[in-house]
């Protein structure tokens, strides 16, 4: 109930109506002039009071102390309502008792006219929920409906034939009496009316005509409804009564019959167009009086209950709906009171619903029943055809068929299908001037009559006129939609026309940017390739200079070679000169071969060590080569002095030999010289040396407090690499590790080397970031583009202790540098990092991926990396 509007307090108003009307049916009478154990003896008519006892566990006063609180009323206002009724006599209000069947009739008309209140009031607080069904209620129906259209449906019961026929079924045959007459106005006469007014040649139909039953029932004051409410107003007034009233008024009409042995049993029967029923008097007067008692509303009126009183004035509209519904009118017609019944009443309310359906334009519905038993799948032709024949459809359809359905105004006629035209100016007449006869004849159809004010289809002309009507709507329509979507396609093409040189303009601006960005990259890189060349002149400057070196060093080594070996031939020509001279003392070499060869030993340990360190290398800074010893060269000399006795020849011999050892003299002195400029170098490993474990030791100048180191033998290479992993040496001011100058340097040998040999420390050099780019050893190797030396990092014992996304100070890790390689190896490198687990979506400071660069960069097609 809440769903459909209904409050609180109305719900509860209403449970009490519903409750107190419970308990108003166990109030009883009883004859107030008998005794209690007699009050069941006391006759209809005598005065009556409230009984004691009732049918239920309570009393009668019990039940009616609860309908008189429910009803917030006076009880005894109540009880006197219900037991007495006002009388106005020549200006006197007198109160006259009523009888146990008046107070009875009077309870129970009280509590089915609250009932039928009640139920109104549900009806149109449910129809208040919906606004469109609250307009159509609207007591302005006309109004209305011109505003808003709608669709209402009349659904009543089919016409009733029982054995036993009484009130309740001569009213609703008398409701479907009605709506078959209006059937018969809309469909029959109507449309014969219709053609024979607008000049349409039509051959007449026989139909039935129930206007003299509606007659019978409905006319004043010898109708069926006048007569039953003239025999309820007189006093002791019966349903044999109005029987005897019927038989006298219409015995003479057509629709009405009484045998005398139907009039023994008061009985009648009325001819209805569907057949005719037989119904007995009884109960009429009854159930057509059903009139409460006014005081009794008047005593509803006065409750304290605000929601209640709210309520009952519900059902107040006016004033005359009030004096209609709860008082009786009182007219002085031949000496006879008369009242509305209940049948009047039913009587109004369907004149004023046909009001209602004559406004409509409505479509009928036949419901045939197939037989009498109700048994499905049962068809009973001959029932069948009689209700087809008495309710008209047949005459329906015989009208139907000679008639024309479609009917249409001149100029809504001409409005709608002028189209069809194919030459507008057709008959020398404009469009606006064409009338419908014009029409008629430029279309050529058939099956159309033209009438004085509207012109006649039937169906199967109208459906042609509409179909080709629509086919020259569509024809239409498509013109105006091309021309609408030329319209529409002109005005986007413009808009985008507009968007595209905005395009235009910002892709020139980027275009225009990007080609000062090109420029000034260009710019950048002829600045360092320029760069890079004088780096390289640098470098090969570097490289001539240390094979100046090298050769200073092996011409020295050749004339310190010759000097000894003259020095032993001299001291071989002396023996021969002088045999009994015993050359103990300054030339005398027995004994000191091994002191020699010692010597010897060592200063060319000192050559191969200067040439190994000298090598190729572009990049050697010190080396600090100590010179021959002083003292040793003038013990030399000393010894080269005594050769000055003898004879000539020999003299001359010694003279040559002398010469000659001062000439590969001076050659060592120059070589010595050329190699006093490197006394102060530092260690430096061969790049390109042959042996790869040859480590380049110095020997600091005596001034000089800089480190100094001996090369050992083979097997104590260990060590050396200890000595110097402990060393200062290990890094130098750039960050740069001994692995990192072996791969930027290109030795192969020295790069394996330090890999493979754990005590170099090289393991714990691959995480190392030189200071400058931040670049670790890998990095070097990848940029470089030497696939050898790359590999050498993916070895077994070196592959743990690598990190392949290690990242420089740009965040490029060495697959983003494998990428911008341009060489004929980038593609296996960029394969053998991928294969080890390279991050393929690593990102730099740009954010860009590995393959974002790679594909920035345009190679040749050595170069390409697939």
């Amino acid at each position: 109930m809440k769903v459909l509007g209904f409050t609180d307090i109305e719900q509860e108003a209403i449970w009490k109506i519903l409750s107190a009307l419970l308990h108003l049916g166990n109030v009883s009478f009883v004859s107030s002039i008998e005794d209690e154990e007699e009050e069941d003896n006391g006759t209809a008519s005598d005065p009556c009071r409230l009984a004691l006892t009732s049918s239920s566990s309570l009393t009668v006063q019990e039940h009616l102390d609860i309908v008189s609180k429910l009803f917030a009323v006076d009880q005894e206002e109540l009880v006197s309502a219900l037991t007495t009724r006002k009388i106005s006599v020549g200006g006197e209000t007198l109160h006259a008792n009523l009888s146990i069947a008046q107070c009875v009739d009077a309870r129970d008309a009280m509590a089915r006219s609250l009932y039928d209140f009640l139920f109104r009031f549900l009806v149109s607080k449910v129809n208040s929920a919906s606004p469109q069904v609250q307009q159509f209620t609207n007591a302005a129906m006309k109004d209305a409906m011109g505003q808003t259209p709608c669709i209402a449906v009349l659904d009543i019961f089919g016409f009733e034939e029982f054995e036993v026929n009484q009130f309740e079924q001569f009213c609703i045959n008398y409701a479907n009496e009605k709506l078959q007459y209006q059937f018969v106005q809309d469909i029959l006469l109507t449309e014969q009316q219709a053609h024979i007014e607008e000049g349409i040649k039509w051959n007449a139909v026989d139909y039935e005509d129930n206007s003299m039953c509606l007659e019978m029932v409905e006319q004043r004051p010898s109708g069926i409804f006048s007569l039953l409410d003239e025999e309820c107003v007189v006093p002791k007034g019966s349903d044999a009564g109005f029987a005897r009233k019927l038989y006298q008024r219409l015995q003479d009409h057509s629709n009405f019959s009484a045998s005398r042995s139907e009039q023994a049993e008061f009985a009648f029967q009325v001819h209805h167009y569907a057949g005719n029923v037989r119904y007995q008097a009884e109960g009429f007067c009854e159930k057509n009086k059903d009139q409460p008692n006014p005081e009794l509303f008047s005593v509803l009126g006065k409750t304290n209950d605000a929601h209640l009183r709210e309520l009952f004035n519900f059902f107040k509209v006016s004033e005359s709906a009030q004096l209609q519904l709860f008082q009786p009118k009182l007219r002085r017609r031949s000496s006879v009171l008369s009242s509305v019944g209940i049948g009047s009443q039913f009587k109004q309310q369907l004149a004023s619903l046909l009001d209602v359906v004559q406004q409509t334009q409505t479509h009928y519905i036949r419901c045939i029943k197939p037989n009498d038993e109700s048994a499905s799948s049962k068809f009973d032709m001959a029932k069948v055809s009689s209700q087809l024949r008495y309710g008209g459809v047949l005459k329906a359809v015989k009208i139907m068929r000679q008639s024309f359905p479609v009917r249409m105004s001149h100029i809504d006629f001409v409005k709608q299908y002028h189209l069809l035209i194919a030459k507008p100016g057709s008959g020398n007449k404009p469009a606006s001037e064409w009338t419908a006869s014009d029409l008629l004849t430029l279309l050529e159809i058939d099956q159309v009559k033209l009438g004085k004010t509207r012109v006649f289809l039937r169906q199967r002309a109208f459906d042609q006129l509409e179909k080709s009507r629509e086919r020259a709507v569509a024809v239409s329509a498509t013109k105006l939609q091309s021309s609408w979507r030329r319209k529409q396609q002109r005005q986007m093409y413009i808009r985008q026309l507009h968007v595209l040189w905005s395009i235009q303009v910002r892709w020139k601006a980027i275009l225009e940017k990007k080609r000062r960005i090109t420029q000034r990259n260009d710019g950048a890189r002829l600045l360092q390739h320029a760069m890079r060349i004088w780096l390289q002149g640098v470098k090969s400057r570097r490289h001539q200079s240390a094979l100046l070196i090298q050769r200073s060093i092996l011409r020295w080594h050749r004339a310190r070679t010759a000097l000894s070996r003259t020095a032993s031939s001299l001291e071989a020509s002396s023996k021969a000169l002088r045999p009994e001279e015993k050359p103990a003392d300054l030339f005398s070499y027995r004994g000191r071969e091994s002191e020699l060869t010692v010597e010897t030993q060592e200063e060319d340990d000192v050559f191969s060590t200067a040439t190994a360190s000298v090598g190729t290398s572009a990049y050697s800074d010190d080396t600090d080569f100590s010179p021959m010893d002083v003292v040793r060269r003038a013990t030399l000399r000393g010894r080269m002095s005594v050769f000055g006795d003898g004879s000539d020849s020999d003299n001359a011999m010694l003279k040559q030999a002398l010469r000659e050892v001062e000439r590969l003299r001076h050659r060592a002195e120059a070589a010595e010289a050329a190699l006093s400029h490197f006394t102060s170098c530092d260690m430096y490993v061969d790049p390109v040396s042959t042996d790869a474990m040859s480590i380049v030791t110095t020997k600091a100048a005596p001034h000089a407090d800089g480190p100094h180191y001996d090369r050992g033998a083979s097997d104590s290479n260990n060590s050396l690499w200890c000595q110097m992993n402990k060393s200062s040496l290990r890094i130098d001011r750039y960050g740069n590790t001994l692995l990192h100058q072996a791969v930027e340097g290109g030795n192969l040998e020295l790069v394996c080397a330090l890999l493979v040999n754990e005590a170099s420390g090289a393991l714990d050099m691959l995480q190392q970031a030189e200071t400058q780019r931040g670049f670790s050893p890998l990095h070097l190797a990848v940029r470089s583009g030497n696939f050898e030396i790359a590999s050498l990092f993916f070895r077994p014992e070196v592959l743990p202790h690598l990190d392949l996304n290690f990242s420089d100070r740009e965040r490029n890790s060495a697959l983003h540098l494998a990428t911008q390689l341009e060489v004929k190896f980038a593609s296996r490198i960029i394969e053998l990092l991928l294969c080890f687990g390279a991050d393929a979506n690593a990102v730099n400071f740009l954010k860009q991926t590995p393959l974002h660069l790679c594909a920035m960069i345009k190679r040749s097609g050595s170069a390409s990396v697939s």
